[in-house]
């Protein structure tokens, strides 16, 4: 309750800002065909976080509130999934204690109020790992597909999403080599990411004409990045 409350106060305290506008422009009076025209040649993110937020302005509306809420909800969600993962991995007690943490996080609210996609990428991390850990612990058709479908659909609501499946993959290694899981484990798991690599496939093009893109809003990081920032971090905390 109070998760829900902290993400649904003051939704409409500031206007839309840059990139929410960007979203809602990519959406707003647009088909579903056309978003995902659009995310192929001029956005620099996949499709599927706007094809649900057009589904949603379908039904409840495009105006800031209704744009924010759909993020909101997403976030609530997020809330309850880190319960059943922190469950899963541990004890209901620590999944409690994850749900209380997360409810709070300023950056978790302050981003579950944006008219963008970082709340939904928040939840179906979450739902992925969670899937992840149950298809280790059983293996089962449920397990399986669940994990490749919420899995494929994180890869198509953000590029970060390929970071978490390499420590995904990453974690397959170690439960195979550390449990001693059988040779089955592993062809479930082989078969899990070969099906996820098919799902994206046809979206790979846009991945790899992403990859060469030498210019963008932000200049490259220069090489001594890290002393800059350190340096900087020093002086603020010495004013």
């Amino acid at each position: 309750m109070l998760g829900t409350f902290l993400r649904f106060k003051g939704l409409t305290f500031q206007s839309l800002w840059l990139d929410e506008l960007a979203s809602a422009n990519i959406t707003l009076s647009n088909s579903i065909p056309r978003i995902i025209e659009i995310c192929k040649i001029q956005d620099v993110h996949p499709p599927f976080y706007y094809v649900v937020l057009r589904i949603w302005e379908f039904f409840f509306g495009g105006n800031e509130y209704s744009l924010r809420s759909l993020s909101a909800v997403l976030g609530v969600l997020g809330i309850i999934a880190i319960y059943f993962l922190g469950k899963e991995l541990f004890s209901s007690k620590i999944g409690l204690y994850a749900l209380a943490i997360t409810s709070m996080n300023p950056f978790h609210i302050y981003y579950s109020q944006e008219v963008r996609s970082y709340s939904a990428i928040f939840l179906l991390s979450i739902l992925s790992y969670l899937y992840l850990v149950k298809l280790t612990k059983q293996l089962s058709y449920k397990n399986t597909i669940l994990y490749v479908l919420i899995t494929s659909i994180l890869l198509y609501t953000h590029y970060f999403g390929l970071f978490v499946l390499c420590s995904q993959i990453v974690f397959f290694f170690i439960e195979f080599f550390k449990q001693n899981k059988s040779l089955k484990f592993f062809k479930v798991v082989s078969l899990s990411l070969f099906s996820i690599f098919i799902l994206y496939i046809p979206w790979l093009i846009r991945l790899f004409k992403m990859i060469k893109i030498e210019s963008f809003w932000i200049e490259k990081p220069l090489s001594n990045f890290l002393s800059i920032i350190l340096n900087y971090s020093w002086d603020m905390n010495h004013l």
